[in-house]
């Protein structure tokens, strides 16, 4: 999946200087952006290629946890608890050019 995001250039200097930032719109392809894997029947603790600290993992939207999202992109979401410190991150390198 490619992924649209606007990277901001020069954004501290154009502040400085009162005048627009330059943007450009760069593709990335995002790893295991929906979350669909590791395929799951309930839940699994991990998120495929993301990396993770604390409770995250991913679930399936059909386990029987209740009704089904209905805006979810995909069969499967991703969870993760609220305790200060946990995280999740994909590593995407990115060279950016002009």
């Amino acid at each position: 999946m490619r992924t649209k995001i606007m990277v901001t250039l020069g954004a501290m200097l154009c502040v400085m200087l009162s005048v627009p930032a330059m943007a450009t719109e760069i593709a990335l392809d995002v790893p295991n952006y929906s979350f669909e894997s590791p395929v799951t029947s309930s839940y699994y603790f991990g998120v495929g290629q993301w990396g993770r600290v604390g409770n995250a993992g991913t679930f399936s939207n059909s386990a029987g946890y209740g009704t089904p999202i209905a805006n979810c992109n995909g069969n499967q979401m991703v969870f993760l608890g609220n305790t200060t410190g946990y995280m999740m991150w994909t590593d995407m390198p990115v060279i950016l050019t002009k």
